[in-house]
């Protein structure tokens, strides 16, 4: 029976524990404030270790600072399940637990932070605007380049003068925002790998920490000072690890900054920080050990569990940006749909406001390419946008739900859409050049949405370092269409470009080769003879998880546990034979 009992307790152990009431009230944009208990487990496996063999493990914790309180303890459980507690240091402002375990008594030890935190977004911008024709500065060292966030390279250099169409530090910082936010597909692909910026922007692809690593480097190559954030956020349905950013503006003091969720200054509360880096190589999650100890990683397992959590509406923001819209009722099947947004800033201050497109699936939206749109509103600005959408083909008429959010409020409304009723509204749309670098080349590249009934005829006249350069592109009627160009890399780089025909526009850039700096911490590595030292850096937030060791350790456990299972089998078999046997004497 002991065995029994034994291998029941095996299968509970192995068991995956799930993280639990991690859906909010509202739209997570919305949330001012949060407070909640959270515990992070990290389990760690062991093997060929000894009686003299040790181990130390050194993991980021929550911390208090500007925008969040935390109360956070750091233990694991001894063999009598008595807590032993971590020692926690300060480094660079942020918090680490350093478990260190002597004697080695058990092959699988699981750590825990554990505590309650209450996040608020007290962001209140001035109405001062500070020019990038100054030099920041403050915060020399956030400005460096580094082992990501390659500032210094030249495809980021000549991506950051490009971007760089207003002085405005504020409405720069939010023009760059929305174009890294629009430029990087959002690719689950990525999430076991983390990539510098210069490969970011040659696959166009990843994830958040992809994504603010670009953002990160565009900004400091513009003379931002720009800390890396990794912690935790929630997306209105569950908890899960993210990366962000924190950028430095005179005046303004460090401002969070999330290009994945396109969130500028108003960043909602359920951004939880461990740890504000110069770059994600910076990371201090380690293990030690002697070294014929073998050590690998379980998945880290999270519990977030809400005590309250108000909106921004809660506290009395609903009127400091009033939101209308224009628009026609009644539209036509498959037709070209534009709705006018009009934006008000009631303060005298200004407003980051992030607006979201709430529209039903069948609609396609043209322009803004995201439903994520960043505006800048200066004290007391009134501002107009465009929105453009092909409504759903229909076979009758339907009534279809439309509206906008935003961290203060939404609007609702609705669309009519006839089978048969209605004007086609044509629609000639571009988009605006995007420049960028890939395999050593350099690209031109824009888009065209012609739903009209005619052809347009589009002349490109580029000059690149003096050479002439010209190209023709038929955009066929109801068709949308991609136009890409192609440069060979040189030295210095004047390109200016002028487009014509049924569409006009110009512009220049310039740009330069030079050596890129490589940061001498780059080249060294600190190794104790004595111990093994391990960082994993595939997984950006659990970074001592390298899948692979992972499977492989879940592969070994669910062999143990088969195993014993057959065990216990064949004990049972034993078992009933005997009991038969002594019944049948």
């Amino acid at each position: 029976m002991k065995t029994i009992v034994y291998v029941i307790f095996l299968i509970l152990f192995l068991s995956p524990v799930f993280a639990n009431d991690n859906s909010l009230a509202f739209s997570a944009m919305q949330t001012k404030y949060i407070s909640l208990d959270l515990t992070i487990e990290t389990p760690i496996y062991l093997s060929n270790y000894g009686a003299n063999d040790e181990f130390t493990f050194k993991t980021s914790i929550f911390s208090s600072n500007r925008t969040q309180t935390a109360e956070i303890e750091a233990f694991y459980l001894d063999d009598n399940d008595n807590k032993i507690f971590a020692e926690i240091v300060t480094e660079n402002d942020n918090r680490y637990a350093i478990f260190k375990v002597k004697p080695i008594t058990r092959n699988t030890y699981n750590f825990y932070v554990s505590g309650a935190i209450v996040s608020e977004n007290k962001i209140v911008l001035n109405n001062i605007v500070y020019d990038l024709t100054n030099e920041i500065s403050e915060e020399a060292e956030y400005k460096a380049p580094s082992k990501f966030i390659q500032s210094d390279s030249l495809e980021i250099k000549a991506i950051a003068k490009h971007l760089q169409t207003s002085n405005d530090a504020l409405e720069n910082l939010v023009n760059v925002t929305n174009w890294v936010h629009d430029y990087v597909e959002y690719d689950f692909d990525y999430v076991p790998v983390v990539n510098d910026s210069k490969t970011v922007l040659a696959d166009g692809k990843g994830v958040c920490d992809e994504i603010s690593i670009l953002a990160g480097a565009i900004l400091r190559a513009q003379g931002y000072p720009v800390k890396y954030v990794v912690g935790y956020a929630n997306t209105s349905q569950e908890w899960g690890p993210h990366a962000w950013l924190e950028v430095y503006i005179p005046n303004q003091g460090w401002i969070p900054v999330d290009p994945t969720y396109n969130e500028v200054g108003f960043v909602d509360s359920s951004h939880i920080v461990l740890e504000k880096l110069k770059d994600p190589v910076e990371s201090k999650d380690s293990i030690s050990s002697t070294s014929n100890i073998n050590v690998t990683f379980g998945e880290k397992r999270d519990t977030f569990i809400h005590k309250e959590t108000k909106s921004y509406n809660d506290y009395g923001y609903g009127d400091v940006v009033t939101l209308s819209t224009e628009f026609k009722k009644d539209n036509l099947s498959n037709s070209p749909f534009n709705a006018k947004l009009n934006l008000s800033n009631t303060t005298p201050n200004p407003i980051i406001l992030l607006v979201v497109t709430q529209i039903n699936s069948e609609f396609n939206q043209i322009y803004p390419k995201s439903r994520k749109k960043l505006y800048y509103l200066k004290p007391f600005e009134n501002k107009s946008a465009d929105y453009f959408f092909i409504l759903p083909e229909v076979d009758r008429a339907y009534s279809f739900p439309f509206g906008f959010i935003f961290q203060f409020n939404e609007y609702e409304d609705n669309v009519n859409v006839h089978k048969d009723r209605g004007i086609y509204e044509e629609l000639f749309l571009t988009s605006e050049p995007i420049l960028y670098f890939r395999d050593n080349y350099f690209y031109f590249e824009q888009d065209f949405y012609n739903y009209t009934n005619k052809d347009k005829n589009i002349t490109f006249n580029f000059n690149y370092n003096g050479e002439e350069i010209n190209d023709q592109k038929i955009i066929t009627s109801q068709t949308e269409s991609k136009y890409t160009k192609r440069f060979d890399i040189v030295e210095d780089v004047n390109f200016n470009y002028l487009i014509s025909g049924d569409y006009s526009f110009s512009g220049n850039t310039f740009f330069y080769k030079e050596e890129e700096l490589t940061p001498d911490f780059l080249d060294k590595q600190e190794i104790d003879s004595n111990f093994v030292d391990v960082n994993d850096y595939d997984k950006l937030f659990d970074k001592l998880e390298n899948k692979k060791i992972d499977n492989k350790s879940e592969f070994n456990y669910f062999i143990v546990v088969l195993i014993a299972l057959f065990l216990v089998f064949i004990l049972f078999l034993f078992i009933s034979k005997s009991l038969k046997k002594q019944g049948v004497q």
